[in-house]
């Protein structure tokens, strides 16, 4: 849409943007943006376009087709935490030149370069048949392992807190004080 286009661009120099990282399915758009911009008579933002991710049959990701597969919810509720699903997400588009893949957030904004970016769409290897039942994990396994290592690599008075909705889920109510020595 016409005034879709221009109304994104207005907003960005109102903003004052000056980078715009998205999709490369919107490389398509920059162009029509590019002469946007240069008819408002502002500077253009610095355009990069990053790899889609995918499902494992090469499809794009859906909400509506991949269902809570790609909901940040379905990883929150089965415990994954915030960093190690961070992590996993950056390590599908990118890598850092010393091949490490355990990395905090910190590491990973230090890390990072648009250089190092992958052109090729990024595979999120889930078990689409488990994503719809209740008993099967559908999860990526290179995320299962991240998550299990940002798990161990937390003090266990970072980890008593975490770990306490799943202990209630399960009908167990552990004290504070039973995990003292």
């Amino acid at each position: 849409m016409p005034t879709y286009h221009l109304a994104s661009c207005v907003d960005d120099a109102d903003l004052r943007i000056s980078h715009i990282i998205r999709g490369q399915d919107h490389l398509t758009n920059t162009f029509k943006h590019l002469l946007i911009f240069e008819a408002l008579g502002v500077q253009s933002p610095q355009f990069a376009h990053l790899p889609l991710l995918v499902a494992p049959d090469g499809a794009k990701l859906s909400k509506r087709k991949h269902g809570p597969v790609v909901s940040v919810t379905t990883y929150r509720d089965a415990g994954f935490l915030p960093q190690a699903f961070v992590n996993f997400l950056c390590l599908l588009g990118w890598s850092p030149k010393d091949d490490r893949e355990f990395l905090s957030i910190d590491e990973l904004a230090a890390a990072f370069t648009f250089e190092a970016v992958n052109r090729s769409n990024a595979v999120i290897n889930f078990d689409e048949a488990a994503s719809s039942s209740s008993e099967l994990a559908p999860f990526d396994p290179k995320a299962v392992w991240l998550n299990a290592e940002h798990i161990r690599a937390l003090p266990v008075e970072q980890l008593s807190p975490l770990l306490q909705p799943f202990f209630e889920q399960a009908g167990l109510n552990p004290s504070p004080e039973s995990s003292s020595p």
